[in-house]
């Protein structure tokens, strides 16, 4: 049984030196893909659909250069937020909450060189709610007042970017350094 495992093994190699080969000359320039469904009623999320992801591998920016995301969000309730963090200490370096239904790009522009990672969560932060005034924390947390906290669908796909692509057609968010403050946007209503 052996046999087989070999060539699965150096078509797995192959691949993966070929994509890491490319990210580094710029020939490939996809770095993560996320997509998702979820619905949040209290303490309970339940996700229908297929959720995919491929990646998010942490990357390496040079100061200067960029990391684009490419958006597709259906937030009902709630909104999709997109963060960029130092891969080793989680330590958020700059975010964006998108609400509403849209479609677009964000560019998070490196200020300092740097590995960051990328993902997308769901918020209860930014967008509309339904929670009717006046109700209690706890038909909120248990969700007996009917009202789901998020209710959000997405896509997002994460590219390498050159700092330049910032423009009228993006949102361009600066990634913080070390000792500067976080940076935020907030896309929709």
């Amino acid at each position: 049984m052996q046999l087989p495992a070999l060539p699965i093994t150096a078509v797995a190699l192959g691949a993966l030196s070929f994509y890491l080969a490319g990210l580094a000359t710029g020939a490939v320039t996809l770095v993560g893909w996320q997509s998702g469904n979820a619905v949040s009623r209290g303490l309970v999320v339940e996700s229908s659909g297929l959720a995919s992801t491929f990646g998010p591998l942490p990357v390496y920016l040079p100061a200067g250069r960029a990391v684009r995301a490419d958006y597709t969000v259906d937030a009902k309730i709630g909104a999709l937020w997109l963060v960029v963090r130092q891969p080793f200490w989680s330590t958020i370096r700059a975010s964006a909450h998108v609400a509403g239904e849209r479609r677009g790009s964000i560019v998070f522009v490196a200020r300092e060189a740097g590995w960051y990672t990328v993902s997308v969560d769901t918020s209860t932060t930014f967008g509309r709610t339904c929670h009717a005034p006046g109700t209690g924390m706890v038909d909120i947390l248990t969700g007996r007042d009917g009202c789901p906290h998020y209710d959000v669908r997405w896509s997002v796909s994460w590219h390498l970017a050159d700092g330049r692509d910032a423009g009228t057609d993006h949102l361009t968010v600066p990634i913080a350094g070390a000792d500067e403050p976080v940076p935020h946007a907030r896309v929709g209503p």
